[in-house]
């Protein structure tokens, strides 16, 4: 072979190369793709576990107003929109667990979880490994979030960190616009507790 054809031979080798492996990048994921966390989905009344807890919704409520009681101080807060209230049962696998960074997620909306539910409250519980609590977790949601398009499929996540790279996520589906019509006045808050409590 000729020295052009060999120069020839050879560009036309590591233009194939750089086509090949452009195409590789461009179809590989980015690093928020790669980090992502693993969501574990269910529905409300289905357990969902995670490497640190297993959690079940077992109710979603919706109210204008909440009450609670504080140091034996009753206390009534209305919303200019809905409280959601989460009723929910946690089983930690490391005491450790944390439903601070619990959220409800609407498309690309994100509303975190609030902290007026009286203690001991499920996002500040002290829990022991495989001991059961329950209690409810409450967000506040302005009118116009139950009218958006993923409102029918939002989502309660309950995630282990603020930023669960690489961990899996329990998410748990819900229909909060078909929760609206039959929303409560008032829904009273009660502290978490373990089952052996409740009953």
């Amino acid at each position: 072979m000729k020295r052009a054809q060999r120069l020839v031979a050879s560009g036309a080798a590591i233009v194939a190369l750089l086509v090949g492996g452009a195409a590789i990048v461009g179809t590989a994921p980015d690093n928020d793709g790669v980090l992502a966390p693993f969501t574990a989905d269910a529905g409300v009344g289905e357990p969902v576990s995670s490497r640190t807890l297993e959690v079940s919704v077992d109710a979603v409520r919706l109210a204008r107003t909440i009450s609670a009681t504080y140091s034996l101080t009753p206390v009534t807060v209305t919303s200019e929109g809905f409280w959601v209230i989460v009723d929910t049962t946690v089983t930690p696998i490391d005491p450790q667990s944390t439903l601070a960074y619990a959220e409800i997620r609407i498309g690309d909306y994100r509303f975190s979880v609030s902290d007026l539910p009286p203690a001991p409250t499920l996002t500040g519980y002290s829990f022991g490994s495989d001991v059961p609590v329950r209690g409810s977790l409450v967000f506040e949601l302005p009118a116009s979030a139950f009218e958006l398009d993923g409102a029918t499929d939002a989502t309660i996540a309950f995630p282990a960190r603020q930023t669960p790279v690489l961990d899996t996520v329990p998410t748990v589906h819900v229909d909060l616009a078909a929760l609206v019509d039959d929303a409560a006045e008032s829904i009273t808050i009660e502290p978490a507790r373990t089952p052996d409590a409740v009953e």
